[in-house]
């Protein structure tokens, strides 16, 4: 089910420029086709299919693409899915080597598209096409336009909308599906489009195609879970908790059978959080419907998104709002496959038969995300590992075509959320390749005003400067930890001209006052953070909103940006251009001290006039090499111990707090804030949630980055040169004596197993590149191999 191995790695080819208007790869000769009859803003799900001999039993080479997406089988086996989500700018397409012996073959791409209303928001698009392109002596025999593929028009396929109750839910539609409905007979496929090959450089093609540089995505059948409540009604209240043993079966991937004119509602907790493709096979059931939803958690009382849900194991007396798909069989055997996946750890199954049995021969969903593979361990002589599992699998969630922020609700990659998710990525399994196509997509962003965006890919581009800020961060922790510096050198000119537009925003005064967009900072719960805005409040009502204020939060956002830019520059060579970065940095950082600085209270205030105070203006002040000396202990004394009216950091912005306080050795610090973490285990949670309760989303990647504290900042190791060339193993016990961490590298495993008697070390440190120790002021070489200490 899961063909990884069939979808072949393709370096990008020379010239990105000359995209879309000459043909760099093959597929940019193929024509893109669609059924004919297609309408504007027409949803359109097409099977296009081709019969081909081949003399010999080689593999077939091809490369193919779609708008908006396809399944690709080779004789009814599937051979990919695809396009990566992209921007058209940067329009993903995949090469593949798929076994084939000498004989009589069918390929086929079940292909579709949905208008905007029906899409999900990370879905780029611009018209219906399908492309292939056969390689090498099969050019002519598989490709669209030259070879003679048919396009049949799948009838049947109708939305079934989210509730209203989810408030900003984006992930696309769910589907009511007519089982009766019969596809078109198969027509000549149509060309819709076909590149030219220009000199001049005229762009010919909305598609300016690039390979994705990801693996397939990992897909396998789930069995397992329990029926945690059976009911004869459909109704919301789930009123106790029940089980019927004839219908356990079902958990297992075996056949259970409904009797004629029942209504029933089955509720399978699936003991997970998945992300997987609904799928379903029935039996017999003439007339009956299945409506197959999914849900994060139940509500306590009332069901809505930011509604209290409480214990989310529990099930007696609480409600269900979910979300999927609509089921309406007609009789006889049927297998219903859901193009797009769906998350969330419960799964209901609500069925209405009529004059027949109905057999539930298979309900098992297919699950589907980046191949996963963690290489990191730690332990130590405290309980707080034990949140490790539910950070590990809040990242493994929000991993696929793109880093997402949350699987339920939005599927978006944004560029602040991508950082922390980032950087506990490559410190758990050294896979530097989806944070390459996180700056790929974000880089290519920057078409609206020159600034990163928000989040990318997207239909609904979206400015924030204090996240557009962020990416010069990822770009140097990339350039740190990954062994890849020609992707770093060629992501130079959009950060720069990314930066340069930054700077074009300080105003007379010296600090960054007319940046754009959507200021956010963090979710806080809090009349003057609205929006996640620091000094920003709610309109009057029949009032606009107000300009957002200068704060020092946002503000500090630029000198970050610039010092994380001027070390890039520096591990490149470029060390007039690191000058010039630092040089900024510590100009605006100057006007910011004098700006926001409280001599009195010895704190950052978040504004001028120094009434209000954060967490966060701390700990991003603590964050800049340039922060004067006297100011950066005010600000770690301010974050070991708050006032009480300073606005605290929730879940995302911890990330920023916790590395303050582990640079500066505040482990007790540290360990007392990862209460919440543990908090969340008690409430029944299996992932970190978006935000401290109540919650909307219960599955957000930026809470995983507890597990990248303890790798880089308790056992301390971190790379010390560009692409993990050498090592810096810098350990912080604070109350602990006994530290043990395996940390991935590029060329194998850092390993350290550490005890420390007060002032003493004792253990082990194996590492495949050179490094340092540094302890209690002292500093010893390493060499690879392993050390006795």
């Amino acid at each position: 089910m899961n063909p990884t191995d069939r979808r072949l790695p393709l370096s990008p080819a020379p010239r990105p420029g000359d995209a879309g208007s000459r043909h760099r790869y093959p597929i940019d000769t193929a024509a893109w086709v669609w059924a004919p009859g297609w309408q504007p803003d027409q949803r359109s799900f097409v099977r296009f299919s081709l019969d081909f001999l081949t003399t010999d039993d080689q593999p077939l080479l091809l490369e193919v693409t779609a708008d908006q997406r396809y399944v690709l089988t080779l004789d009814g086996l599937e051979a990919g899915r695809g396009p990566d989500r992209a921007e058209l700018n940067g329009w993903s397409f995949h090469r593949y080597k798929i076994p084939a012996h000498a004989g009589q073959h069918r390929l086929e791409a079940w292909c579709w598209w949905l208008p905007a209303r029906e899409k999900p928001l990370a879905q780029v698009t611009h018209r219906p096409g399908f492309a292939l392109v056969g390689l090498d002596h099969l050019r002519q025999t598989l490709t669209t336009g030259i070879a003679p593929w048919k396009a049949a028009v799948q009838n049947g396929w109708q939305p079934h909308p989210s509730p209203d109750k989810f408030g900003y839910h984006v992930v696309g539609c769910g589907f009511e599906i007519q089982g009766h409905a019969r596809p078109e007979p198969p027509a000549d496929a149509v060309v819709v489009h076909q590149a030219r090959d220009q000199l001049d450089g005229v762009l010919t093609s909305p598609y300016r195609c690039e390979p994705s540089p990801l693996p397939e995505q990992q897909r396998s059948l789930f069995q397992g879970g329990t029926l945690r409540a059976v009911q004869h009604d459909h109704d919301t209240t789930i009123r106790s908790e029940s089980n019927n043993p004839d219908l356990a079966p079902l958990t297992a991937g075996q056949p259970v059978e409904i009797p004629a004119n029942t209504t029933l509602q089955l509720l399978w907790d699936l003991e997970d959080y998945l992300c997987a493709y609904p799928r379903l096979t029935l039996d017999n059931g003439r007339g009956s419907t299945v409506e197959m939803t999914w849900a994060e958690s139940l509500y306590d009382h009332q069901a809505g998104a930011f509604e209290p849900k409480g214990d989310r194991a529990a099930v007696a007396g609480k409600q269900w709002l979910g979300f999927g798909d609509l089921f309406r069989h007609p009789g006889g055997h049927k297998h219903y496959d859901i193009p797009w996946w769906r998350s969330g750890r419960w799964l209901r199954l609500a069925i209405q038969t009529a004059e027949q049995p109905l057999t539930l021969r298979d309900a098992r969903p297919l699950t589907t995300g980046y191949p996963h593979q963690p290489r990191w361990a730690f332990d130590c002589d405290h309980t707080f590992p034990a949140v490790f599992p539910l950070c590990e699998k809040s990242l493994a969630r929000c991993v696929h075509e793109t880093f997402i922020d949350c699987p339920y609700y939005e599927q978006l990659q944004y560029t602040g959320d991508t950082r922390v998710q980032a950087l506990a990525w490559l410190a758990t399994t050294a896979d530097p390749r989806p944070v390459r196509r996180a700056l790929e997509l974000l880089d290519r962003s920057r078409w609206l005003n020159g600034f990163v965006a928000e989040r990318a890919p997207t239909c609904e581009p979206q400015t924030s400067a204090t996240y557009s800020l962020v990416q010069p961060a990822i770009l140097r922790d990339y350039a740190m930890w990954a062994d890849d510096a020609e992707s770093v050198r060629s992501l130079l000119p959009g950060s720069r001209a990314a930066l340069e537009h930054a700077l074009a925003c300080i105003d007379d005064t010296g600090l960054p006052t007319q940046l754009p967009g959507w200021l956010f900072v963090d979710w806080v719960a809090r009349p003057d953070w609205e929006r996640g805005v620091p000094g920003c409040t709610s309109p009057t009502p029949g009032e606009e909103g107000s300009e957002p204020p200068l704060s020092a939060p946002v503000a500090l956002h630029l000198p970050i940006a610039l010092e994380a830019m001027a070390r890039v520059e520096e591990l490149l060579g470029e060390d007039a251009l690191a000058e010039r970065y630092r040089h900024h940095a510590h100009a605006v950082m100057s006007r910011i001290i004098d700006t926001f600085a409280d001599p009195e209270r010895r704190m950052i205030a978040d504004d001028p006039q120094h009434t209000r105070w954060s967490e966060h203006a701390q700990a991003l002040a603590l964050d800049c090499a340039c922060l004067p000396e006297p100011w950066r202990q005010h600000a770690l004394n301010a974050l070991v111990q708050p006032d009480d009216d300073m606005a605290p950091a929730s879940v995302y912005f911890s990330h920023h707090v916790h590395e303050a306080l582990l640079r500066h050795n505040r482990v007790d610090a540290f360990l007392q804030r990862l209460g919440f973490w543990n908090s969340l285990i008690e409430q029944g949670f299996l992932t970190a949630i978006e935000s401290p309760e109540p919650s909307r989303s219960d599955c957000h990647g930026w809470g995983a980055h507890p597990i990248y504290h303890a790798l880089s900042a308790l056992a301390g190791i971190r790379p010390d040169a560009a692409g993990f060339a050498t090592a810096r193993i810098t350990p912080r016990f604070g109350p602990l004596t006994h530290l043990q961490a395996t940390l991935p590298h590029p060329r194998g495993e850092i390993t350290v197993d550490l005890r420390r008697n007060r002032n003493t070390l004792a253990g082990t440190i194996t590492t495949p590149v050179p490094g340092s120790l540094h302890w209690n002021g002292h500093t010893t070489q390493l060499t690879p191999g392993t050390a006795r200490l």
